[in-house]
């Protein structure tokens, strides 16, 4: 799936690599362990310290082959905790280091928060590890990582690193071992290459650290990451996860760098790479079982349904609208987003070379030049095959430059919608209503309910009162019967939504008539002559006020569209509560004899009928039935 084409890459021929008694770690250092534990479990693979030798081997003795038994959890348990209790520092270490978890010290860290922390408690027991350990999701795959076949530490005899992974573990073709089977059968081996078994049981343990995530998702989401190669995609999205923007501990991330440097031969290769002058080998020769396993990842991951990023440069853009609409095909659940992540070449450059000194991952000038090159192009060809595209600026600290949805209906109305029509003046009043405009006032009144707030799913069907505080001015409003909020972020936003509101009710301002407004701003002016729409949190107090007007008094301001009205009944208006009337406070809505107005929820019945899905004003007019005018759309 996600395999460009390697570059091919000569070099002086070495001679065969002879088997070693002790591969460098995979890390740059290991944790000292309170029960004297000085080796590192990593994805299967054992190194430790030649004094500790024997240690090593009676820890792996204690790690066998079944533990769903009670006994061989507690010994895992003991190995990181000390007193009997894990604290969090323990819990991380033990995922992150001794297992190889990919994840921050946050990420594991909120995990262990909301298994430990909600319940009310400080320290994980061992009862409660034994709980967790087989219960949740995530840590299931923290078991297998045990339970599974270990590579070896050392390098086979006749290991040849002039060749890669692929070649040096290379197996019968068609022979296809462990729960990935049917997955692997369905690969491009002449790319890939065929593995022995031993390897594959070897890559399985890694896979299972990487798609044990979480439940099946209802609505998974599948994101992609966009960038050169250098960018900071990781450092962006773990920044986004400390954040709580976009948590990876439910994540499955699928990283081929990540295979790449949990690969045993990777020192070997690293080293070997520094003695020919040649920092791209590790990369290479770990090139296509990296991709072999992310492959297999992903497809894991999909059939699981879990939500997925993708990291990597989508440099192949073409190859992933085949990906793209493959996906779609066969697992018509997911959204499909694109990250984009960007930072100025100088920067790009500076972190390749700095990252090549700390790990010996190079990146030849062509290549990284192409990278940098490709990211628009791939973004402009893959946009219309997504359903979301995040452009985010990681030149410092991440800046979200925009977030967009994208509209793959296909349907010419969603244009018409936009385009095809003028927005009627405030002379078009009884034939059309013109946009109400929304102006947030900038510092939140107080608002004082002599009632708590009623709604509409209460069965409220009557005006509220209350008293609200505009500066030095103390204004008696009734409020409609609230209704609830369900918009997405985006929307919220350019309907001037507060984001903690839960609710919304329109305020009509009582008896103003006479009220010195000439110290107020116009927002407060029009919140206390016209009316406003009040936001609500979840315990009912006011926290944002959008004023009402039919003037826009900014360059781009906020507003409400209606449609044409519908007619309603003198016998409909009339079971409308009296208190749900009020006088109309905008002269060309007077002009044209209306003296009455009321706000209707969605939904709202009237004698027997549901005038709208949509909420909206209804005015009295004179001398015939009444109208009413639903909310179509909130426009920027």
């Amino acid at each position: 799936m996600l395999t460009p084409t390697m570059r091919g890459c000569s070099r002086a021929k070495s001679p065969t690599f002879p088997a070693v008694s002790h591969m460098p770690s995979l890390t740059a250092g290991c944790f000292a362990w309170r029960k004297g534990l000085e080796c590192i479990l990593v994805s299967t693979v054992l190194v430790a310290a030649p004094r500790r030798e024997k240690s090593r081997r009676r820890v792996t003795a204690t790690l066998g082959t079944d533990l769903e038994d009670v006994e061989q959890l507690r010994q895992l348990f003991g190995l990181a905790s000390s007193g009997g209790a894990m604290g969090k520092e323990d819990f991380a270490q033990l995922c992150q280091s001794l297992l190889h978890i990919d994840l921050s010290y946050r990420e594991l860290e909120r995990i262990f928060e909301i298994m430990v922390f909600a319940e009310g408690e400080q320290l994980m027991t061992e009862d409660k590890f034994i709980r967790t350990i087989r219960n949740r999701f995530f840590l299931r795959g923290i078991r297998r990582v045990v339970q599974l076949p270990s590579a070896s530490a050392n390098l086979p005899e006749g290991f040849n690193l002039d060749e890669d992974t692929a070649t040096n573990h290379s197996g019968e073709k068609g022979q296809f071992v462990g729960p990935y089977a049917d997955i692997r059968a369905t690969r491009d081996h002449s790319f890939h290459g065929c593995y022995s078994a031993e390897r594959q049981r070897w890559q399985d343990s890694v896979i299972d650290t990487v798609v044990q995530r979480t439940t099946e998702q209802a609505r998974p989401r599948l994101v992609f990451t966009c960038g050169a190669m250098g960018v900071g995609k990781g450092y962006a999205l773990s920044w986004m996860s400390n954040k709580g923007i976009f948590p990876l501990e439910d994540i499955v991330h699928i990283d081929p760098d990540h295979f790449k440097a949990v690969m045993p031969e990777w020192p070997a290769y690293v080293a070997h790479g520094r003695l020919l002058k040649d920092p791209s080998l590790p990369g290479t020769q770990c090139h296509r079982e990296s991709c072999y396993m992310q492959e297999i990842a992903l497809e894991e991951s999909l059939r699981r349904l879990q939500h997925i990023w993708v990291d990597g440069s989508l440099r192949n853009a073409e190859w992933f609208v085949k990906v793209f609409s493959d996906i779609r095909e066969r697992y018509p659940a997911y959204q499909i987003a694109i990250f984009k992540i960007t930072a100025p070449e100088t920067a790009i450059r500076a972190r390749v070379e700095k990252r090549a000194q700390q790990t010996g991952r190079s990146v030849p000038e062509e290549t990284l030049k192409e990278s940098i090159e490709a990211v628009e192009r791939s973004v402009l060809t893959l946009m219309p095959h997504a359903d979301f595209l995040a452009s985010i600026d990681n030149a410092s600290t991440p800046t979200l430059q925009y977030f967009s949805a994208i509209d793959r209906s296909g349907s010419w109305s969603r244009i018409t919608a936009r385009f095809a029509h003028t927005l009627p003046g405030v002379e078009a009043f009884p034939e059309a209503l013109s946009p109400f405009f929304l102006t947030r006032l900038e510092t939140c009144p107080q608002l004082r309910l002599f009632h708590s707030l009623q709604y509409r799913v209460d069965g409220a069907t009557q005006c509220q009162y209350g008293e609200l505080m505009v500066r030095d001015l103390a204004i008696q409003v009734k409020l409609s019967p609230a209704i609830r909020v369900t918009l997405d972020p985006e929307t919220r936003r350019i309907a001037r939504i507060h984001e903690e509101a839960v609710s919304v009710a329109f305020l009509h301002p009582l008896d103003t008539e006479d009220l010195d407004t000439s110290h107020l701003t116009h927002a407060e002016s029009q919140a206390v002559k016209v009316g406003a729409f009040g936001n609500f949190c979840l315990n009912d107090e006011l926290v944002a006020l959008n004023a009402v007007s039919s003037s826009a008094t900014e360059r781009q301001p906020a507003m409400l569209e209606f449609a044409d009205s519908i007619a309603v009944s003198r016998e409909q208006a009339q079971a409308l509560h009296e208190s749900r009337w009020s006088p109309v406070p905008l002269e060309h809505i007077k002009a044209a004899g209306v003296e009455r107005f009321a706000f209707l929820s969605p939904l709202e019945k009237l004698a027997g009928r549901r005038v709208s899905s949509s909420s909206g004003f209804v005015f009295e007019m004179p001398g015939k039935d009444y109208a009413f005018f639903p909310i179509i759309a909130s426009y920027e």
